[in-house]
Order: C-alpha cells, then structure tokens, then sequence
C-alpha cells in the first residue's frame, strides 16, 4: 500500500509560491511555522495563515486600564506565477475571475485585504473582477501572477477590548465569454506552476487509472499472501501498469499480469 500512496502524492505538483508573514504581540514571542505565523496571551493574540489559494490575518487585544494598553498585528502577503491553459472552444476568449475579500473591523482595531489576478484587482469586500480581466487563447498556456494579501491591527482601549480580521481568496473563476462578452458554457482549464508542463486533457484520468491498478496489486497482496506484489511499474509512454506476482505456483512464477 505504501507503494500506491507514493505514486499518487508525487503526481501532485508542488507550489513555487513566494509567501510573507508576520505576528506581533507587545514583548511575546512569535511561533513561526510553514503556513502560519502566530504570537498570544490571555490579553492579546495575533495570527497570519496561508491555506492553499487562502490567506487571512487576524488581531485582538484586551481591554486596559493603563497606556501603553495592549496591542497586536498580523499581515501576510502570497504572489505566485500561474500557468493557466483553457479548453473546449477556438480563438479568443476572456475570464472573469473569482477573488473574495473579507474584513471585519471594531473601535481600536483595523482589517485589510486585497487580491489581483491578470488585470483584476479588488480591494473592498463585495468587489468582483469584470468579465474582461484577461484574454486568452484557447489551448495556449498562459502565465498569469496571482497576488492575495491580509493584515489586522488591534489596541486595547480603555475598558473595551478590540478585534481585527482581513482575508483574502482566489477560488477559480466566475464565468468565461467570447470577445462580444456572450457567456461561454463549455470552457475547462488546467493550472500549475511556472516551469512546470501543463498536461493535456485526459493526463488526471490516466493517473487515477494507474493508481487504482496499482491499488489492485496492493489488495492482491493483502488478499493472497504475506509478500504479494512486491513490483509494480508504471510505463508513461503506454500508461500500462504491470505487477510480478512471486508467490504463483514456480510454471507461472515471473509471469506478467495486467492490473
């Protein structure tokens, strides 16, 4: 089984993206991982997250009844170059995509956020990218840097508590449409990461189809006996997946079985 988990993790494609972040309590120590940045206390607290295409900040200090008073802050940027490549028409088309700002904010405290892709920006919750933000060819791979930023402030005031959050999304895309901006119904499209090929339509059902043969020679081996598969090899140039099953009878061992 270990086998068949492997292959399908390393068909997965990894992130080259670029990502800042910080937290900040007033003299505590901020604990700083791969995807968060945090700092706290009983009095003030402060934490930036990156989750995917996500990112949020958020702040909150308590109530004091002396200056300085409490105080914290977060903010975390993410950009990364993507190559985008659409199918299912010909020619031009234009994308509207979907990035969803979030901000909340009380007396003392302060939120932002913003988001960019191609030749959208938003930076007031509620705005949406218009149909037009960036053209491309249908088949033609297309880079395109995506930028999502959040942050949060927070004061303690006196006797009042203050809290901050700022969250930025980018999640696909909204609609697709032709040059005349008539909405487009048939339009898919691949992502990944600059310097990375894009795969061609039907690349994802292959690799489903060769991990669940090589799913099937694992359960050979949990169905049959102790040592079961113990090879399985996948060719890229056929998707043929082929398992050596030693524990046949010794006129069938090192035969070969399609999965």
């Amino acid at each position: 089984m270990r086998v068949v988990f492997w292959f399908l993790l390393a068909s997965i494609p990894l992130s080259a993206s670029t990502i800042d972040m910080s937290a900040q309590c007033v003299g505590l120590r901020t604990t700083q991982g791969p995807g968060s940045a945090s700092c706290g206390d009983t009095f003030e607290t402060a934490s930036a997250t990156v989750q995917g295409f996500n990112v949020a900040a958020s702040a909150w200090a308590a109530a004091s009844t002396a200056l300085p008073g409490y105080a914290s802050n977060a903010t975390v940027w993410f950009t990364e170059d993507l190559v985008f490549t659409f199918f299912g028409g010909t020619g031009e088309g234009f994308a509207q995509p979907a990035l969803t700002l979030s901000i909340v904010e009380q007396f003392g405290s302060a939120g932002g956020a913003t988001a960019s892709l191609g030749g959208c920006l938003v930076n007031q919750p509620g705005d949406r990218c218009p149909w037009n933000s960036f053209q491309f060819d249908f088949g033609v791979p297309e880079t395109l840097t995506l930028s999502l930023y959040a942050s949060a402030a927070a004061f303690g005031e006196f006797y009042e508590t203050a809290g901050a959050s700022g969250e930025a999304v980018y999640n696909g895309f909204l609609g697709f449409y032709d040059v005349n901006g008539n909405p487009l119904s048939s339009v898919t499209y691949e992502i990944g990461p600059v310097g990375q090929s894009t795969p061609e339509p039907g690349t994802l059902l292959l690799t489903v189809m060769a991990g669940a043969a090589l799913l099937a020679c694992a359960l050979d081996q949990v169905r049959r006996a102790p040592t079961g598969c113990d090879y399985a090899l996948r060719s890229w140039r056929t998707s043929a997946v082929v398992c050596s099953l030693p524990h046949l009878a010794s006129s069938q061992a090192g035969t070969q079985f399609r999965c």
